[in-house]
């Protein structure tokens, strides 16, 4: 890591600086000047927080320092920053492999730089009152400097660095995936009363229902992240597939390094808000090329009459279609399954699936025991106890089929999973809680694949850079893209499919260490996905 940055002379203007995108921890910000060593960054700027309170703070302490290091200090801090550093390097690296984790420089850009920064980006509604800071926070925090993902970096085969360069290469397209937790634990401290929900369905599933109760979501997904691990050519593909049918938060598109509004799948006629327009006529983006816009009004006008609902969905179609002119060459209607394929084939190779779905295995024990053994450590009294979760769980079951009834050798095996769980040595019972963080994180994190078709003279180079070294690989169903050693973070990969070189690269981002505290609101929120599962299926078995 290099040392402290001068925010003045090294980040230059903030002016320079636009808002990219923004999580729940971070806002991310992309340099839009000319300086050579900040090209192609982007700025990862944490959220102020209040502090923890000191119970938690000394629990913080307590479970990460005999691994990371006395870092576990108040938020803002150089000690935070490096105890954040060191989750990554020594606890997720070696799990994930070095190669996907972007390297990140740690800066500490000064409060004038960060009260201007915030205010020119409209951020600061945000904040309480209004400041930068929150109660508690005396000092900015600390941000990094990382490269910019959604952009390949001038050593590419291409050396655009991101841009397109007429007749070498075609735009630059980035894949965010949000994958999610792709198992279902079915440990023993998950009360009987769930296990019916939990231990045949993914908690993405279950997930989808709650969403759907509270309306942020029209219709769940077919996504099921355990077909995206499964190891399956034929599921990776269908839960590529479905993501692409339905993006919600868990997959977006980069053009350009600019984030794409992707569309969602209509469900029903009601919700569709145009009536009689051709599909695809408003939702083409404007960089699509002339002669695609004619070509899918002709095959409109060729159609027969579609119902409200199929005019959206092929309006949909048609949108993301557009968006992959310039990546993918193939003929109107075939470029979501060529992207598909492409996608597949990258992950295949690259192997990350395997190692983050062993690092989201790291903890044997669902929420609702390590939230158990939490409040047991934190010495906070519980306020979801295992017993009222479960009855809360069960709200609207009077009528329904009582598939989830415990008997009494699960209620037996569910209070001995417990005790046994409790009863572990202190440094045990820290080792899980440290467990539990590092699934978290792999379990929110994000795959990043940026693609770029290689054209022109840079195709034929990397055509015989594979003869040249003997690197060439085929993908595990032995007919889609093959591989070529990457240089670098970049690889090159041939799409049969597609008939064209790619150059890629993946990454792996949103890797930050989760407080321990959270685990509480990790359970609240186990909770009330089992309360809109009880009901979603309560009033199903009424319907039928």
């Amino acid at each position: 890591m290099s040392a402290r940055l001068a925010t003045s002379c090294d980040l230059e203007r903030p002016e320079l600086w636009s808002l990219k995108g923004e999580g729940n921890a971070n806002w991310v910000f992309s340099y839009a000047g000319t300086s050579p060593n900040l090209v192609g960054k982007v700025l990862r700027v944490r959220k102020p927080k209040p502090p923890p309170e000191p119970e938690h703070l000394a629990l913080e302490d307590a479970v990460w320092g005999p691994v990371l290091g006395n870092r576990a200090a108040a938020d803002g801090s150089d000690s935070a920053a490096d105890r954040e550093r060191a989750y990554v390097q020594l606890l997720l690296a070696p799990l994930l492999g070095p190669q996907h984790i972007p390297l990140q420089q740690q800066v500490y850009p000064s409060l004038k730089f960060l009260q201007r920064l915030l205010h020119c980006s409209g951020c600061l509604w945000s904040l309480p009152d209004g400041k930068v800071g929150v109660a508690g926070v005396a000092a900015p925090l600390p941000a990094v400097l990382m490269p910019d993902v959604t952009l390949l970096p001038a050593s590419s085969p291409s050396g655009t660095s991101g841009s397109v360069a007429e007749g070498a290469a075609g735009p630059v397209v980035c894949i965010e995936l949000k994958p999610k937790c792709g198992f279902i634990n079915t440990c023993s401290t998950v009360h009987p009363a769930n296990r019916g929900l939990k231990h045949s369905r993914s908690r993405y599933q279950l997930h989808q229902l709650l969403k759907l109760e509270e309306g942020s979501i029209d219709a769940c997904s077919t996504y099921d992240p355990c077909d995206l691990f499964s190891g399956e050519p034929g599921r990776l593909r269908a839960a590529l597939a479905a993501l692409l049918e339905q993006p919600q938060n868990n997959l977006r598109l980069f053009l350009g390094g600019q984030s794409q509004q992707l569309p969602q799948r209509p469900q029903t006629c009601a919700e569709t808000g145009a009536a009689g327009e051709p599909a695809g006529e408003q939702q083409v983006p404007q960089h699509a090329a002339p002669q695609q816009v004619a070509q899918q009004q002709e095959q409109q006008q060729n159609r027969p009459q579609q119902q409200p609902q199929e005019r959206e969905q092929a309006r949909a179609g048609a949108a993301l279609e557009a968006l992959l002119v310039g990546l993918l060459p193939q003929p109107y209607g075939q470029r979501r399954g060529a992207l598909v394929e492409l996608l597949a084939a990258v992950l295949e190779v690259e192997g990350v699936l395997p190692r983050l779905l062993q690092a989201q295995q790291q903890c044997p024990y669902d929420v609702e025991g390590v939230y158990q053994l939490y409040c047991s450590l934190a010495g906070v009294t519980g306020t979801l106890s295992s017993a009222s979760t479960c009855s809360t769980a069960a709200e609207g079951l009077d009528d329904a089929s009582d598939t989830d009834a415990a008997t009494d050798a699960d209620a037996g095996s569910h209070v001995a999973a417990l005790q046994q769980l409790l009863a572990l040595p202190l440094h045990k019972a820290y080792a899980v809680l440290r467990s539990y963080v590092v699934a978290a994180t792999a379990k929110d994190c994000a795959i990043m694949i940026t693609l770029q078709r290689l054209t022109g003279a840079a195709a034929p180079a990397a055509t015989a850079a594979a003869g040249a070294d003997g690197s060439l690989h085929s993908s595990n169903d032995g007919t889609s893209p093959q591989h070529l050693s990457r240089h670098g973070p970049l690889g090159c990969i041939y799409s049969s499919a597609a008939g064209a070189w790619y150059a890629y690269q993946l990454a792996l981002v949103d890797l930050d260490q989760k407080a321990l505290a959270k685990i509480v609101k990790h359970s609240e929120l186990d909770a009330a996905i089992l309360v809109a599962a009880r009901r979603h299926l309560a009033a199903h078995h009424d319907d039928g």
